[in-house]
């Protein structure tokens, strides 16, 4: 696959070993720690178990669905969505690879509110999900990325499943997968797609906008960037959160690298933020989020091979105040976490 061709970002090896020693006693599990009441945690497990979402209020589980039928044990990705006019107030999910390309969006409680195939049916390599307003009409719309074995198709769908627009965010022959996240990073209203390459690319995190006019939707790269040393395959995971100077993309290493989790401006200046949110010799992947509305605190769950074990640190990314495991602690699949629904249910 092709990548940018700008100065990759580096951490050296002898730099992060110092970070990993720094922050050993920070990385590892802390069991005893509660959820932070920042709106509603909701987490979906990694593969390994059946499909089922969970909400958390405060240090209480207050909802639990299955996202598919209870057989499917491939994992499933979540994000939250704004829908119906309440910030937070719906969940999108997309299974993992193994099942189809079936999009499904619930209610906060898990009421079903609507579904649809973002891929051919036939295509089995699971899908990526987040929610943004990209084209500008006031409504958020569904961003989806294949898992692997599909070619690099971005597509930004309504929530019955119609386009507003497409694009291939890599070279078309690559076919490790898209990892996507949103955020409005100009604050003109409207979201920009962030995409990561999956499992076999490099680094490479890539910025569109989105623009229409009389003759449709079309999206243009406005950053490109390696997040990791450009030889790292493991894939990227990525998230949009909002600081005081404005917003930034959060990036968590895929599995074969240590969990390291680096912050970078709208055009991939690295910020100098970065920590290891669990344990420097774990090598399964970080999944990344944000708090509610995007803001504040920078929410992890560890990849296949971890505890369902879910961490948030402070914007210094050296607080890790809260923390909680989402499941069983001998599920070993790994969990997904994302932020919907401020304040707490009661």
């Amino acid at each position: 696959m092709r990548f940018c061709r700008g100065r990759a970002a580096r951490v050296s090896r002898v730099a992060l070993a110092a970070l990993a020693a720094a922050l050993l006693t920070l990385a590892a599990p802390a069991a005893g720690l509660s959820p932070a009441p920042l709106g509603r945690w909701i987490t979906a497990p990694g593969p390994g178990r059946a499909p089922a979402v969970r909400i958390w209020g405060g240090d209480t589980q207050s909802a639990e669905f299955l996202a598919y039928a209870p057989e499917f044990t491939g994992g499933v990705y979540i994000a939250g969505g704004e829908f119906d006019g309440e910030p937070g107030s719906e969940i999108v999910t997309g299974p993992d690879a193994g099942g189809g390309p079936h999009v499904r969006v619930f209610g906060i409680n898990g009421t079903p509110r609507f579904e649809f195939m973002a891929y051919a049916p036939s295509f089995t390599g699971g899908v990526r999900v987040a929610a943004g307003d990209v084209d500008g009409d006031g409504s958020q719309e569904i961003i989806v990325g294949p898992g692997p074995g599909g070619g690099p198709h971005v597509r930004v769908l309504r929530t019955d499943g119609s386009p507003v627009v497409e694009f291939m965010a890599f070279d078309p022959k690559f076919t490790g997968g898209v990892f996507v996240a949103a955020g409005d990073f100009d604050f003109d209203g409207t979201s920009e797609i962030v995409v990561a390459a999956g499992a076999g690319g490099g680094p490479h995190v890539r910025i569109f906008r989105v623009t229409c006019n009389g003759g449709g939707c079309h999206a243009a790269e406005t950053a490109s960037f390696y997040a990791y040393d450009p030889s790292f395959r493991g894939g990227v995971h990525v998230a949009v959160q909002t600081f005081q100077s404005g917003r930034h993309v959060v990036t968590g290493a895929g599995a074969g690298g240590a969990p390291h989790v680096r912050v970078f401006t709208a055009g991939g200046v690295p910020t100098g933020l970065q920590f290891l949110a669990f344990a420097p010799e774990f090598r399964g992947g970080v999944m990344v989020s944000v708090g509610a509305g995007g803001a504040g605190d920078i929410l992890t769950g560890a990849g296949p091979g971890g505890g369902p074990h879910v961490r948030t640190f402070g914007s210094d990314g050296l607080s890790a105040a809260y923390g909680f495991y989402a499941y069983e602690p001998t599920f070993a699949g790994g969990v997904r976490v994302t932020v919907g629904g401020y304040p707490p249910p009661t």
